[in-house]
């Protein structure tokens, strides 16, 4: 069996391992070398010492995910640099991952992501399978750079792997008990039981329930908020030489969604207002609207929005050992999702402009893989299928309190029904080898074949006004419609087809990756790696208007070549550990979602996800992690950005012009630093993110100016088995935006979902 060279993180680092399923140890993921616990990662899908991994990697611990009181996946780029992720939309809907300028803000629920979210060595699919609360989870990683070779769906940004705790064979439970401002409550339960002396068990309940930091003052509108419960059971058999490791999961989110608030760009004298002065009651929307208060949370919005998931799954992961060098890997899972999210798009009183996005998904995945380790050489070769079915019942109502009144033509005052069904078949082979050309020099060559095709079936209809000459069944059956019994002084409502598309989008392609790392000791390297990423068409599948837009909502595929230089350096005399790279990306044909002005004046703006010409991405990454002294750690990343900039093409004027790419900061740090001593532990954290926009069109109405959240926590060990810890999110309620959508060549205004303010509680955990 090849020797692993050691590289032993620093004392202050080593809080936790990934729990891995292994049979004889070739995946050992937990060592102890000089009385020290070694972490590994699972960058290259097996279990590795972080130094022998030619590639950049985001760690969060346990302890870490505790400590920032880490809710689910949206919230985890807090320690991680060129890392941004929000909740888009409102919390629910598909979250936004940018990694290195490489994301996809769209709330489209057909849509895959660039960078793909592995929990339990299982993907998930599409978009909406990413929102992963982290409960009961022993470490999360943050892989950055295409991941060409090894990971089930190709993708171009980056991947997050996501591992929960597994069944040990030691009986431990807990029960966590916590309450907080705006109504926060928390229950968790959790059993590990071991069954024989090879097999245990492991369950766990997760139930959260929480209001906004958003006041709505419209007196009818339900309060915001959202209910979630999870549970979550595994089962763990290791045998002489195969392992198994089953697990099942449920979900079920109920309550409101927080309503958007309203960003009028108009003064009083219809004048454009200035960018700092947008939202406030300086300005108006294009109807003269403003919620009459400068208080950030403050919003007047008829928000009857609800929200409801009803999602479970299994999956399955077994293992084993051909011989004392090599394993056969099996790894299925299903996923059922179902999900209805409704929106209020004019954020006011008036009905103006709202729906809903209501989607249905089911997804299996299927991988087998042959892993061996020789004495020079580990090589690894394997297949991936993956197949999704996409329903979705959309709709969107426009301006529903000018009906029938004359002010507007009638073709404006239309709710569109969507009824899309999409079919995404995924299915790939792959292979990485791993040379040691000398005890300090080796090689990495790895490549993957991708065929992927997404076929669908688009069905529109729209909910309209009639002039009421056509009131008359022979016409409306002439036309495809039927009247609905609205009626109005001098027309009616009817219920029109708009279209009905099929279609297929189809690619194949070959990726790779080459990397040569310099090892100058058991826990410092140098590497340069090469590697392309590839991610496939499809169809974007979202709220479109006509059916021009309807039958260019086909998109290709991008491809990106990404260069990294690195070093990973552990000075043991100074406790420290330092991760850094710089990094360069070629990008070719970048899906992009884009936010553009409609050709009829005052319609609905077109948002497509269409490609771009060449995107260019260069930057830094480092991560230092340093023991200042006995019981004081430290941990600071920074990520630079100075270019992330694509080629955009008007849809109105055809001009073609460059603009920095969205969800793209130039800077963000972020740092943590905790001092225990004796049973008392104390954390305080920061992340920064200098200003960036939210589209494409760098409009100013639509930045997001640089902020600063501060978190802390305090935990007190009562006793060996009971502990008390108090928390802090956003401490300074600094006023920032998940998202800001342009709708003021429609509304005048901008739909603003603002994030949480200061957010605090304290909770309980008595453990056995």
């Amino acid at each position: 069996m090849k020797k692993n060279m050691g590289f032993v993180l620093p004392p202050f680092l080593c809080v936790a391992s990934v729990g891995f399923v292994s049979a004889k140890g070739i995946d050992e993921t937990q060592q102890t070398e000089q009385g020290i616990e070694v972490i590994k990662v699972h960058a290259e899908k097996k279990a590795k010492e972080l130094s022998s991994v030619s590639t950049t990697v985001s760690l969060y611990t346990q302890q870490e995910l505790e400590d920032f009181k880490l809710k689910d996946t949206t919230e985890l780029s807090t320690l991680a640099a060129n890392v941004k992720i929000t909740q888009n939309a409102a919390e629910g809907t598909p979250p936004a991952i940018s990694i290195r300028g490489v994301s996809l803000l769209d709330y489209n629920t057909a849509n895959t992501a660039p960078v793909a979210i592995y929990v339990d060595d299982a993907v998930g699919g599409s978009v909406n399978h990413q929102i992963v609360n982290l409960f009961d989870v022993k470490q999360v990683e943050i892989l950055k750079g295409p991941q060409g070779t090894l990971f089930g769906r190709n993708t171009t940004g980056g991947a997050i792997l996501v591992f929960s705790n597994e069944p040990e064979q030691d009986f431990s439970a807990h029960v966590k008990a916590g309450g907080g401002n705006q109504d926060y409550r928390l229950l968790e339960a959790m059993l590990n039981q071991p069954l024989t002396d090879n097999s245990a068990a492991r369950i766990v309940v997760n139930h959260q329930e929480y209001d906004y930091s958003t006041i709505n003052l419209h007196p009818q509108s339900p309060k915001a908020g959202l209910e979630q419960t999870n549970i979550r059971a595994m089962y763990k058999y290791n045998g002489d030489n195969w392992d198994l490791l089953l697990k099942a999961r449920a979900e079920d989110w109920q309550g409101n969604v927080k309503p958007p608030a309203n960003i009028g760009v108009v003064d009083a004298s219809g004048n454009p207002c200035a960018p700092n002065d947008a939202g406030s009651t300086k300005c108006f929307d294009g109807f003269g609207y403003n919620v009459g208060t400068n208080d950030f949370h403050v919003v007047n919005v008829d928000n009857f929005s609800p929200h409801e998931t009803d999602a479970h799954g299994f999956s399955a992961k077994l293992t084993f050992d051909l011989t004392d060098n090599s394993q056969l890997i099996y790894i299925g899972a299903l996923n059922h999702l179902q999900r209805y999210s409704a929106y209020n798009c004019d954020a006011s009183p008036a009905e103006l402009c709202k729906g809903a996005l209501g989607v249905e998904t089911d997804a299996i995945n299927h991988e087998i893989r042959l892993e061996n380790n020789w004495e020079s050489i580990a090589w690894t070769i394997g297949a991936f299928y993956l197949n999704e079915e996409i329903k979705q019942d959309n709709f969107s109502d426009i301006f529903r309190a000018f009906r029938g009144l004359g002010i507007l033509p009638n073709e404006y005052t239309t709710t569109f029904l969507y009824d899309n069904e999409l079919e995404v078949t995924a299915s790939s082979l792959f292979t990485e080898f791993e040379f040691s050309l000398t005890e300090k020099w080796f090689l990495n060559l790895g490549g993957r074949y991708t065929d992927e095709s997404t076929e669908y079936h688009t069905v529109s209809r729209v909910d309209t006004i009639l002039d009421n000459s056509l009131n008359d069944d022979s016409i409306l059956t002439a036309i495809g419609c039927f009247s609905t019994g609205e009626s109005h002084a001098s027309s009616f409502g009817a219920n029109c087809p708009n279209w009905d598309l099929t279609g297929k989008v189809s690619d194949n392609n070959l990726s790779g990756s080459a990397s040569v790392r310099y090892q100058f000791n058991s826990g410092s390297n140098v590497y340069y790696t090469v590697a392309s990423g590839f991610k496939s068409g499809g169809y974007n599948a979202g709220l479109l208007a006509t059916k021009e837009e309807a039958e260019r909502a086909e998109y290709g595929a991008e491809k990106l070549l990404a260069h990294e230089i690195g070093s990973k350096i552990s000075l043991k005399e100074y406790s420290s550990f330092i991760q850094a790279s710089a990094f360069y990306y070629d990008y070719t044909d970048q899906q992009v979602f884009q936010n553009q002005p409609s050709a009829v004046e005052g319609a609905p703006p077109i948002q497509v996800l269409d490609n771009v010409g060449k995107s260019t991405i260069y930057g830094v990454d480092l991560d230092w992690y340093f023991k200042a002294s006995e019981g004081l750690n430290t941990r600071l990343s920074i990520g630079y950005l100075p270019k992330a900039e694509a080629e955009f093409e008007d849809a109105v004027t055809g001009e073609t012009k460059r603009s920095r790419l969205p969800l793209a900061s130039k800077w963000n740090v972020g740092g943590r630093l905790n001092y225990t001593f004796s049973d008392l532990s104390v954390m305080i954290g920061f992340d920064h993110q200098s200003d960036f926009y939210f589209d494409q069109n760098e409009n100013p109405y639509a930045e997001q100016k640089a902020f600063t959240l501060w978190n802390a926590g305090l935990i007190y060990n009562i006793s060996d088995n009971f502990a008390v810890r108090i928390w802090g999110k956003n401490l300074t309620d600094v006023e920032y935006s998940h998202l800001k959508f342009d709708l003021i060549n429609f509304l005048g205004m901008l739909e603003d979902f603002r994030a949480e303010g200061r957010r605090y509680g304290v909770e309980a955990t008595l453990s056995f």
